[in-house]
């Protein structure tokens, strides 16, 4: 009768040390990726949140190098070094309100191709999908136009994009919950 009152899912002190370390691991992973270089997944890749206005995005990033707009949304993008070849950060909005200086956007997804900018987990564009798909719940969305397969945590709010050898080429941060941004053009 005494056994039955004794919790047998109660880990024992070894597995519960090793709990402790993973934790442990996972916050110093994200205490040693500088603030400017995180990808919090449904929230900001670096210093652009979701939400950020347009405005202040490019003042933060400068002028776009490419950017489109069309029916309400808007897409810009940013080459390393000015050079359409390097690394791109892309910044896709929506028209949220019309105000007395027009109509204002809001940053609605923010997608990245540089290996600089990392989550917590410690990914970053250049893994392979087998090692992303450990840290995220991630369901094959399809191709997009560049013939590239979209991974999306659609909960979370990150989506992977994986190239034919399965080697991450970007990353895109979004609304959690919201497949319509997945969607949106960046190119």
């Amino acid at each position: 009768m005494l056994g039955a009152c004794q919790n047998p899912a109660a880990p024992s002190k070894e597995q519960a040390s090793t709990q402790q370390v993973e934790v442990s691991q996972k916050a110093n992973a994200l205490a040693t990726v500088p603030a400017k270089q995180q990808i919090k997944a449904g929230l900001s890749v670096g210093q652009i949140h979701l939400n950020m206005s347009a405005d202040s995005v490019v003042a933060l990033l400068g002028k776009p190098d490419q950017q489109d707009a069309a029916m309400g949304t808007a897409s810009m993008t940013w080459y390393a070094q000015h050079n359409a070849a390097g690394y791109q950060t892309n910044i896709c909005t929506k028209a949220v309100q019309e105000g007395a200086s027009g109509r204002q956007h809001a940053a609605k997804a923010i997608r990245i191709t540089s290996p600089w900018f990392k989550t917590p987990e410690g990914v970053q564009t250049g893994m392979l999908l087998k090692d992303i798909q450990h840290h995220y719940s991630l369901k094959n969305l399809g191709f997009n136009a560049h013939h590239n397969t979209l991974y999306d945590d659609l909960h979370l709010g990150v989506a992977f994009e994986v190239d034919a050898k399965q080697r991450c080429i970007a990353i895109l941060v979004h609304v959690p919950d919201d497949a319509r941004v997945v969607n949106l053009n960046f190119y």
